[in-house]
């Protein structure tokens, strides 16, 4: 079992051979709430000043859920307070296209709204967190 000095030293070293991340970057973080995207965001919680990295989190709101997407939209705002993390909560629209795959159609409105928030805040790079077993996005 990895410790938490072994995820964050890995972290840092793929982060640095890949160069996915410069110094001084501007980073969106694409923060669902899942357990993928909490942890990349204490890992890049922990990069940030040695990066001078300057980090801002994004909820999208698919409200696919009714309620309890909702409340996850509430949960990721308190921890990005608790981490001193900007935070942006975007609700969905949704328009009443039955044509096309729900998931395919929900990847696309999340990654529209991502560009426009990265250009909103000038960022260099949108960081999202995904696991082995998820598809390829």
């Amino acid at each position: 079992m990895s410790t938490t000095q072994d995820v964050i030293k890995k972290f840092r070293e793929t982060v640095r051979r890949l160069q996915l991340i410069e110094k001084g970057d501007s980073v969106i973080i694409a923060l669902s709430g899942g357990p993928d995207s909490v942890v990349l965001t204490h890992l890049l919680k922990r990069l940030e000043k040695e990066q001078a990295l300057q980090l801002f989190a994004v909820h999208i709101n698919h409200k696919l859920r009714g309620r309890e997407s909702d409340q996850e939209a509430v949960w990721v705002k308190k921890f990005c307070k608790k981490l001193n993390l900007p935070c942006e909560v975007i609700p969905l629209e949704w328009s009443s296209s039955k044509k096309r795959n729900l998931q395919e159609v929900a990847r696309e409105k999340r990654y529209e709204k991502l560009f426009e928030m990265a250009v909103r805040f000038r960022a260099t790079k949108i960081a999202t967190a995904h696991h082995a077993d998820d598809q390829l996005e």
